[in-house]
């Protein structure tokens, strides 16, 4: 867990195409954010490789299956 209380575990992910076989699977987590692009108004998604630092913000395509945060108040 760090310091903001999120414990991220690599789910992986799942295309469109209609085979819901996730890759990635240990390695790569992709979490749906209800953000939008302020240009092209695309959704935006957050992508976590498990032995990098960093996390990245790409565009998205709402039909892809990613792992989801539920945030209580």
């Amino acid at each position: 867990m760090d310091k903001y209380g999120f414990a991220a575990l690599p789910g992986g992910f799942g295309d469109p195409d209609g085979d819901r076989n996730f890759g990635g699977s240990g390695s790569v987590g992709k979490w749906h954010s209800a953000t939008r692009n302020n240009i092209t108004n695309d959704p935006v998604a957050w992508s976590m490789i498990y032995d990098e630092e960093f996390v990245f913000r790409i565009s998205n395509d709402m039909r892809h299956f990613y792992s989801v945060r539920c945030v209580q108040d």
